[in-house]
């Protein structure tokens, strides 16, 4: 197939085929995010199962390309991994639906092997055979096959920067889904050539059949009825896009011939998913897809009025009550208030910092509450901050300043000499901490950026008996701060539970007496108290005394028993 003159041609497909690998694998971490998060684990398993993948197809293509090497088989080659491709968006959906009853980390491993293996199989097998039908001269092996293993490369690195740094921003995980598997298909196309005219005519009014089923789906009058339709063949559905991919490979594998029926059936699956997908199906469960979260904003209850939750991937990160910003949903959120109210006493005026905004529910109590407090907020992702404006009643007038930049790199290179009374970080978020938040090196950041008698504010959830980066992370602001304090709400220190915890750290020791007074109207078991100073060195030095830094910060390790007995 690839004379001398036409070798570039194997570059080519080599290039389009690791690219769209490379894509599918870059947006497998979004694609799970909304159902098992994001963490160390899940792009470990992304990584692992991507490359198994790879691993079987480069084998089982070599067989291919021993038996069968041609035109044809490479055409079916690249049909398979479109529909395979596809499958992506039938299996995620299936997966989130599925009642499965595991703990987190065989979870995470389960369902990306279920999504993402096929896929990673089918494009695996496309190299082995490109290099056996541009082996025509012998003369040049070395040369051709590490040529093709170059553009291979050149490829890969294409798909990674053209995802990570456009592709989703533009288009949405699901969208790239579509155009990874049309792109396959397309190639398909090109390379079966098709060259009796019945076959061209079949595959013409496939195409047009399929076209014209889209089109009538996408009307209104039409589009209802077969919507409905695409609703009873959901079952049929996911079983031709499931099992194609596999009856595609098995048909080549015995006759060459095969392609030609290929295609058809190939046009068919798109098809059928693309009926579903008008009707509303196989979309991500996200209201808004940014680069960093699948932004959902949820119809919710706090304090027995109607509120707003805000859910990045899969954990709910903030309750608002639009109306009323001085509603605090969360137990850890009343604790910085109490801590708040007891720093503020006798000063004229606060100046707070916040690392992370979310759902900007303490930030908007603190200027309800403070009039003349100044809050600043670093927070990540922008479309986070344009959804507070929009849904959950951020004023566009309101006096918080917020900075949408990466925290730490922003104080880093942030010139405003600005100094803080509290600094409060609300950047950890159940099983996802961005380690670089919790090292020595950026407390010492932290330090530098609040004035002699200020304090941080941090909240971990953690175990205090049994959980390590709770303790782990205390060790560590104590190589900064002289005065560091775990601190919980009533039954909250129950040693042996999952709870959260407010860490507070600082130049000065906490004054007991007024956070006594500021909590003087709580009841008992809703006030914040600190561990009693014995027990806290204790319970520090216990165990492995470990200090989180830039070269060593273990922190899902050190969470990994919560990712254990994480189930359902």
């Amino acid at each position: 197939m690839f004379a001398n003159r036409r070798i570039w041609l194997a570059y080519l497909i080599v290039f389009v085929g690791s690219a769209c690998t490379l894509i599918i694998e870059l947006i497998a971490g979004r694609i799970m995010a909304p159902y098992i998060g994001v963490s160390l684990y899940t792009w470990t398993s992304i990584i692992g199962i991507v490359l198994a993948g790879m691993s079987l197809g480069n084998y089982l293509g070599g067989l291919l390309a021993d038996r069968r090497a041609s035109r044809d088989t490479l055409a079916l080659l690249f049909l398979a991994a479109g529909v395979a491709s596809l499958a992506i968006l039938v299996v995620t959906e299936l997966v989130a639906a599925a009642p499965v009853r595991l703990s987190l980390l065989p979870r995470i491993v389960l369902y990306t092997a279920a999504i993402f293996f096929l896929p990673s199989l089918v494009l695996g097998m496309i190299s082995p055979v490109v290099v056996k039908l541009a082996l025509a001269d012998l003369g040049r092996t070395g040369n051709i096959v590490g040529t093709i293993y170059a553009f291979s490369t050149v490829g890969s690195i294409v798909g990674t920067f053209l995802t990570g740094f456009w592709l989703i921003s533009w288009l949405g995980t699901r969208t790239i889904v579509w155009l990874v598997a049309g792109t396959l298909f397309l190639m398909g196309l090109l390379i079966g050539g098709f060259r009796r005219p019945g076959d061209r005519r079949a595959l013409l009014l496939s195409l047009l059949g399929a076209a014209l089923l889209l089109w009538l789906a996408a009307g209104e009058r039409l589009g209802q009825p077969l919507w409905r339709i695409a609703e009873w063949l959901a079952s049929p559905t996911r079983l031709a896009v499931l099992l194609g991919p596999v009856v595609l490979l098995a048909a080549g594998w015995i006759s060459p011939r095969a392609v030609r029926t290929a295609a058809p059936l190939a046009i068919a699956a798109f098809a059928l998913v693309g009926l579903g997908w008008s009707a509303g199906g196989y979309r991500a469960p996200c209201q808004a897809e940014s680069d960093y979260f699948c932004i959902q904003v949820l119809e919710s209850t706090a304090d027995g009025r109607p509120a707003r939750a805000l859910m990045l991937d899969r954990l709910v990160h903030s309750f608002v009550v639009p109306e009323d910003p001085t509603v605090l949903g969360y137990g850890y959120e009343r604790a910085y208030a109490a801590l708040t109210k007891a720093h503020a006493a006798g000063r004229p005026a606060l100046d707070t910092l916040f690392i992370g905004g979310g759902g900007y529910t303490f930030p908007r109590y603190i200027e309800a509450v403070y009039p003349r407090a100044t809050v600043d907020v670093l927070e990540i992702d922008p479309a986070v901050t344009e959804t507070t404006y929009e849904r959950l009643g951020l004023s566009r007038t309101t006096r918080i300043r917020s900075f949408n930049h990466d925290a730490r790199s922003f104080l880093i290179a942030w010139d405003d000499p600005k100094r803080y009374d509290i600094i409060y970080g609300d950047a950890f978020n159940d099983l996802s901490i961005p380690y670089h938040l919790t090292t020595v090196e950026f407390s010492r950041i932290v330090a530098a950026r609040l004035k002699p008698d200020g304090i941080y504010l941090a909240n971990v959830i953690d175990r205090l008996e049994g959980g390590e980066f709770l303790k782990a992370y205390a060790n560590t602001l104590r190589q900064v701060f002289p005065h560091v304090y775990i601190l919980a709400r009533g039954a909250d220190a129950q040693p042996f539970d999952r709870n959260t915890y407010v860490l507070l750290a600082g130049r000065a020791p906490l004054d007991r007496a007024q956070l006594a007074a500021a909590t003087a109207a709580e009841p008992d078991h809703a006030r914040p108290l600190p561990l009693p100073a014995e027990r806290l060195d204790a319970y520090l030095r216990s165990g492995r005394a470990l200090t989180l830094t830039d070269d060593f910060a273990p922190v899902d390790q050190l969470l990994a028993a919560l990712f254990v007995e994480r189930g359902n």
